[in-house]
């Protein structure tokens, strides 16, 4: 406990003297560290750094980087849709919500190209703030389960909160890569490490902790130093131990989604309380089935198959090929369809899968902006990773894989949070001054 205070105590002078001195490097920071919190504290951060930025401009011509170009064009698209939209107000309304797409490289244009030391300030404070709402949601778990005795506050959604547990994983996982990459300057970064892998474990979500485990490897194999090729011990030791003392809850939620999708779902049954009896959806059901009935669970695999499926009908049905539904319309269209194959409506506490987007990023922007959308967006992370590999920066690619390996699963950058944190990171590690080797 005297080690943790005094590595916050440390972290947060730093942060403050930062603010001084660098206050460039503070305004992003900040609109980082703000995402797990209420919007309206994250939207004052992008106005103040949006703020900062636009008195800047008064003494530094515009000076336009082409990766800024990329969000900015797909901003553009989105807008544009309008006109063709099958919902203009709804189209109009969310736009609003995808402004950091705009405002955010506009900001990083009218500045200097960051230096790699700002950067890892960015990156410090960012990752003292991860492990400050890190301990937080753990005690607050912690005095959930004092009360009702359930393990459950400990995983997943229910360890997050009000966030979702996605975003808050990916949030973590930025900070957890960079406190690697400097695993050997102090004790402090190893038991930051530790910390932020354990959080990554408890929130639990299985396409973030793959990728992650994917890269945590990787580093170790491939890494220049010596020192980095050995296995940092904390970290290794915080994840057995919290695979140890979850062990039940961890192979609960793999087990059931390897189960559901080994097994003919006809025969499948699993009870689930108050729901009575419930049959898992496997994905070759997700695929073929046309009605599917209100006793039916589709898994976080089969789900996704299911919405791709969705989405390939709705191309051969409308004439949306070129053009999509319009930015944020695709709703009505999947409500529709679940409809059409009497997938679970929900009940008054439970949602139900109609009310759902496609939970792929990709298809998400096929289906409301077109092909062009689709290509801005493959462009955009592929620009990314190419940028990541030629700077030779870890956490850099470790953020361009993880973007676009997440793109498959979640439709990130249609929420505020994914839009904010992938915005900032993407126009922070693109606009490091060329001369700068991180």
């Amino acid at each position: 406990m005297k080690i943790t205070y005094s590595y916050l105590n440390n972290a947060l002078k730093n942060a403050l003297s930062s603010a001084k001195q660098d206050p460039l490097a503070f305004l992003i920071a900040l609109t980082l560290i703000t995402i797990p919190l209420e919007f309206k504290y994250n939207s004052i951060a992008v106005i103040l750094f949006s703020g900062y930025s636009l008195v800047y401009l008064k003494k530094q011509n515009l000076k336009w980087n082409f990766a800024l170009l990329i969000p900015v064009a797909l901003f553009f698209l989105m807008a544009l849709s309008a006109v063709w939209s099958i919902n203009y107000s709804i189209t109009v309304k969310s736009l609003q919500k995808a402004l950091p797409l705009l405002i955010i490289p506009l900001a990083f244009s009218v500045n200097p190209a960051l230096t790699k030391n700002q950067v890892a300030k960015v990156l410090d404070i960012l990752s003292v703030a991860s492990v400050l709402y890190g301990i937080f949601i753990l005690i607050r778990s912690a005095l959930g389960y004092l009360y009702t005795g359930n393990i459950d506050v400990f995983f997943y959604h229910n360890f997050a909160g009000d966030v979702n547990a996605i975003y808050l994983s990916a949030f973590f996982s930025i900070s957890f890569f960079h406190l690697l990459f400097c695993f050997n300057k102090n004790i402090y970064f190893k038991i930051g490490t530790a910390f932020s892998a354990m959080c990554i474990l408890l929130l639990s979500s299985k396409t973030i902790i793959i990728i992650d485990a994917l890269l945590f490897g990787s580093y170790m194999l491939m890494g220049t130093n010596k020192n980095y090729r050995k296995m940092p011990i904390a970290v290794i030791l915080a994840a057995v131990a919290i695979s140890v003392l979850f062990f039940s809850k961890f192979k609960e939620r793999w087990s059931e989604e390897i189960k559901a999708n080994t097994s003919d779902s006809s025969t499948y049954i699993k009870t689930t309380g108050s729901e009575g009896v419930v049959y898992d959806v496997n994905v070759h059901d997700a695929w073929n089935v046309k009605d599917f009935g209100q006793d039916k669970k589709f898994t976080g695999m089969s789900f996704r198959i299911y919405q791709a499926r969705i989405f390939f009908e709705m191309l051969a049905e409308d004439a949306v090929f070129w053009t999509g539904y319009g930015y944020n319309v695709s709703q009505s269209k999947i409500i529709e369809k679940g409809h059409e194959h009497n997938v679970f409506l929900g009940t008054p506490d439970l949602v139900g899968y109609q009310d759902m987007n496609f939970h792929n990023q990709y298809i998400q922007a096929f289906a409301e902006l077109g092909i062009a959308g689709l290509v801005i967006l493959l462009f955009l992370v592929f620009f990314n990773l190419k940028n990541a590999v030629k700077q030779k920066y870890f956490v850099h690619i470790a953020f361009a894989i993880l973007m676009l390996t997440l793109f498959l699963t979640e439709s990130f950058i249609w929420r505020q949070r994914g839009i904010v944190l992938f915005t900032v990171l993407y126009c922070m590690f693109n606009t490091i001054a060329k001369k700068e080797k991180v």
